[in-house]
């Protein structure tokens, strides 16, 4: 029975012609060859060339450096970290594409990507390298961890800073890394329980749920490869759950590229409004009023923020968009309202505590611009 070994192997003198220059003169080749435990080669036919396996055993030979990207963020915007671990180095090519194109033209954020193959965490100094990495790092990246030994190691140095990540997303692999998965209220902790509520989170409208939809949706950018379905896998995950880059400032930030606007307004000290709307009235086409108010207001050289909900609950928009998540002081300097219903309910039914809750936190002037469109004068009285 052969097996694969680094070894001699021969060939017969009188072809010595089929052998390349580089063999003839006895060099060592890079490559596996099967050894027979029963052939005895015969010296006096036969040349002799030395063969040898080199490198870390992976069949694409890369460095850890090759996979760091550090932008240079000249315009001082926050920087999103990104640590992944994958087994082959297959995404190398694409995920520095995609990240290398996000810092060309991303004018909200910066973003760096250092990537690991999980066999090299095998070194120690490598897998100090990894821990390193992840003291500072936003979002952790896994995929195709297999190798129990190795993928303990991973659990380990992930679990240290796991509370502290924004996300950590570990796609197809061992159970103990799967369950460190992480997205808002998201996880996979019971993950292999026979009563694990994964799949039955897709049938009900809460935040776990839609947070297990971005997590499939995740995986399918991831599988897709490309670099563009990376970076909008990057953009989206950066979007939804690093604080600096949430909903509002960079909506705020990008006033501050635009050239059909005067200055003041593009400047930082400019007032800001939010808006609160209803979703049916943007996708039906009926939002003339809406257009009409944002025209008027950017008239008086303010920003507008604008945020809308599918239901009748707008104190999760108000709470999401409005807030800074880092300060938790408003973003904003007034509110107002064109729903023409209250903050949370409709003409049925309200929650008014719910509705004054979340005014409280937001703690700037809010009016209702539409108090009559659903209601007699009369009757609100």
């Amino acid at each position: 029975m052969a097996s694969l070994v680094s070894s001699q192997f021969t060939l017969p003198s009188s072809k010595p012609d089929q052998l390349s220059s580089l063999s003839q003169k006895h060099f060592f080749l890079d490559s596996f060859l099967p050894k027979k435990t029963n052939s005895q080669p015969n010296s006096k036919s036969s040349l002799k060339v030395k063969c040898a396996a080199i490198g870390n055993g992976l069949f694409t030979q890369t460095t850890l450096e090759v996979r760091r990207i550090v932008p240079e963020n000249k315009d001082n915007l926050p920087t999103v970290k990104f640590v992944y671990v994958v087994l082959e180095a297959q995404y190398q090519s694409s995920l520095s594409s995609a990240v290398q194109s996000l810092n060309l033209n991303s004018n909200f954020a910066s973003f760096q990507v250092v990537g690991y193959l999980v066999e090299e965490l095998r070194d120690e100094n490598t897998y100090k390298t990894f821990c390193k990495d992840l003291e500072d790092a936003n979002i952790f990246i896994g995929s195709l961890i297999f190798v129990e030994e190795l993928a303990l190691r991973v659990k380990a140095a992930v679990e240290k800073e796991r509370d502290r990540f924004d996300a950590v997303l570990v796609f197809p692999s061992m159970p103990e890394v799967m369950r460190l998965n992480k997205l808002g209220s998201f996880s996979m902790s019971q993950l292999g329980q026979s009563k694990s509520p994964f799949f039955q989170l897709f049938k009900r409208k809460n935040d776990r749920a839609q947070y297990a939809r971005l997590y499939i949706l995740s995986l399918k950018f991831w599988l897709g490869g490309s670099p563009d379905n990376l970076q909008n896998f990057l953009k989206m995950i950066s979007g939804f759950y690093v604080p600096a880059l949430k909903g509002t400032k960079e909506h705020l930030n990008w006033y501050g590229t635009r050239r059909d606007v005067n200055e003041k307004l593009r400047g930082p000290n400019a007032p800001v409004v939010g808006l609160v709307l209803q979703r049916s009235h943007i996708v039906t086409g009926d939002e003339s009023h809406y257009v009409a108010v944002i025209m008027e207001l950017r008239g008086f050289r303010g920003k507008i923020d604008t945020d809308f909900a599918g239901g009748l609950d707008f104190s999760g928009p108000v709470e999401r968009f409005l807030i800074d998540p880092v300060t938790k002081k408003p973003m904003v300097n007034s509110v107002v309202s064109l729903t023409g219903f209250a903050l949370v309910g409709g003409p049925a039914r309200q929650d008014h505590p719910r509705a004054v809750k979340a005014l409280m936190k937001l703690d700037v002037p809010y009016i209702v611009a539409l108090p009559f469109g659903f209601f007699k004068q009369r009757r609100s009285g």
